[in-house]
């Protein structure tokens, strides 16, 4: 009777450690924040780049920041897709606009004190789509649209010299 239990622990066990593989979903973060991060492959969370994007990337690090320091960027996403019908085979490409993302940081630290305090404001998702008037969907959406934008304020205290914490909520 024991062994059969522990082969049921092991079945359900490997389930639901199996379980997320088998899973899938559709969607995509834009995380090109900040051209320093984007040249070290997003690597940046560690030892941060200096300057005020470390807000999104490691909020605690603001505080090796001195005066004043901001960062504005955008992203230029294309987005390209088609739709093609299972009876006929044939094919409708979308007609999605290019779309221009920003993202501003700032944050502030005065020299010789031990707070740092900013704000990020970025878009980290969205989607559009968007297809032509001969489009076989085309009375139930045309086009649809998904935009988030974030507002992050961002709290950091140096502790000592190589030691500091800090704080932000991305709403």
């Amino acid at each position: 009777m024991t062994h059969h239990r522990v082969k049921r622990l092991l079945l359900v066990s490997a389930a639901v450690v199996g379980l997320p593989a088998g899973l899938s979903a559709q969607g995509f973060g834009l995380v090109e924040i900040g051209t320093c991060a984007l040249g070290r492959a997003f690597a940046a969370t560690g030892s941060p780049c200096k300057d005020a994007s470390t807000i999104y990337w490691n909020p605690a690090a603001t505080t090796q920041l001195t005066g004043f320091n901001i960062t504005a960027g955008a992203a230029v996403i294309k987005v390209s897709g088609s739709f093609t019908q299972d009876t006929t085979g044939r094919r409708w490409d979308g007609e999605v606009p290019t779309t221009v993302l920003p993202h501003v940081f700032l944050n502030y630290h005065k020299a010789n004190t031990k707070l740092a305090y900013g704000v990020g404001v970025y878009v980290p998702y969205g989607l559009t789509s968007q297809w032509g008037d001969d489009f076989p969907g085309r009375f139930q959406a045309k086009r649809a649209s998904l935009a988030t934008v974030y507002v992050q304020p961002n709290i950091a205290y140096q502790i000592n010299s190589k030691w500091s914490i800090g704080h932000s909520i991305r709403r």
